[in-house]
Order: structure tokens, then C-alpha cells, then sequence
């Protein structure tokens, strides 16, 4: 702290080992602030889910209701806890990456059919969004099919949630050179400001 606050007063030879520990005390501050924002915004995610689990629930248990009823309640349910089991996954895996346990199991997969089930798994959200999903190309990965899951889970909503009504997302395969493959996801939303591009893969950034 003596240091951090007189820079005029240090010796020569501390100068550099000073600016350095300026620079870390700065991160720190940073890294801390936005874990304590993404902390609320879990707290937050939980919330939603779990107050519309407990309004629709009550509802449900207000008067007597049709079979068919309730299979539409547990419907509406079903996709409150699977909301629910995302945001757990996304934790688990944070918690497992900090913890270096987190090293992907490579294997060769066919990627046309897996990012067709994760888009089919929108369809319903996109079509109430007004949004088209689109998905063309082949292509072979070596991957881990959980994590890459993963990745395409969170890019999907995320495009989702930032692209307006008549709007689209579209992911696309394309095999380039060396046998590599490149997987795009393209959407039509609001884009991200230029100064926030070389943050987007910092642990808990997130813009406004």
C-alpha cells in the first residue's frame, strides 16, 4: 500500500516492481467487481425460473383443474427445470475449470447432427421470439461433444435473447484448410460494441 501510494518517494530499483503491483491491485479490483456482478446475475437467473415455478404452481393448485390442464402445467414446468439444470451445468463447469478437472475428452464427432439437436432444442423459443433458426453444412470435429454442447447452448440464447423479432440465427459449418473445421454462429441482434470485443472472453465481463 506504501508503495501504491508514493510514487515519488520509491527507490530506483523498485520503480518497475512497484508499477507491477499498481497494475495487479487494479485487476484484482476489476476481477472482484465483476464476480460480484455475476454473482447477482445468478442469483437473478435462479430467481426467475424458480418464481415462475412457484406462481404457476400455486395456480395450478387454486381450483380444480382438466387433465389436460395439468399436463400443460407440467409441460410449462418441465422447461423451468431444465432452465434451472443449465444454469447448475454452467456453475459446475466454472467451479471444475478453476480446479483444472475440467480437460476435454476429445473424440471424433459428426457436428451437423449435434448442432441440429441443440438448434431443434430452440425451435420453440425462436418460433415465440419470432426469430428464424438456420443451420446449413457438414462437417467431422474432434471434440468434447458436453462442451461443445455447452458452447453452442450458450451462443444460441444468447443470440436469442438479443435478436428482435423477424430477425435470424444462423449457424453454419464449413470445412477449411489443414481439415479443420470452422463453426459460425451468425445472428442479425444488436452486436457488440467495438470497446467490449477484447474483453468477450474474460470470466464474468459482461456489457450492459
Amino acid at each position: 500500500a506504501t508503495l501504491a501510494s508514493s510514487p515519488t518517494s520509491r527507490p530506483a530499483e523498485l520503480a518497475a516492481l512497484a508499477r507491477e503491483f499498481d497494475r495487479m491491485l487494479v485487476r484484482l479490483d476489476d476481477s472482484f467487481s465483476r464476480l460480484s456482478q455475476f454473482t447477482a446475475d445468478a442469483a437473478h437467473e435462479f430467481r426467475t425460473p424458480l418464481n415462475n415455478l412457484t406462481g404457476a404452481t400455486s395456480l395450478l393448485l387454486s381450483r380444480e383443474r382438466t387433465v389436460e390442464e395439468h399436463r400443460e402445467a407440467l409441460e410449462a414446468h418441465l422447461e423451468q427445470y431444465e432452465r434451472l439444470n443449465r444454469i447448475i451445468e454452467s456453475l459446475l463447469f466454472l467451479a471444475r475449470a478453476d480446479g483444472d478437472t475440467a480437460a476435454p475428452d476429445l473424440h471424433p464427432l459428426a457436428a451437423g447432427p449435434l448442432v441440429r439437436d441443440v438448434v431443434e432444442y430452440f425451435a420453440a423459443l425462436a418460433e415465440d421470439s419470432g426469430v428464424t433458426l438456420k443451420v446449413s453444412g457438414e462437417a467431422s470435429l474432434l471434440a468434447d461433444e458436453a462442451l461443445l454442447r455447452m458452447v453452442l447452448i450458450n451462443l444460441i440464447a444468447n443470440a436469442l435473447r438479443f435478436t428482435p423479432a423477424g430477425g435470424s440465427v444462423t449457424l453454419t459449418l464449413t470445412p477449411s484448410a489443414h481439415g479443420r473445421t470452422l463453426l459460425t454462429v451468425t445472428d442479425t441482434g444488436c452486436g457488440i460494441a467495438p470497446q467490449h470485443l477484447a474483453r468477450i472472453f474474460d470470466r464474468f465481463y459482461r456489457v450492459d
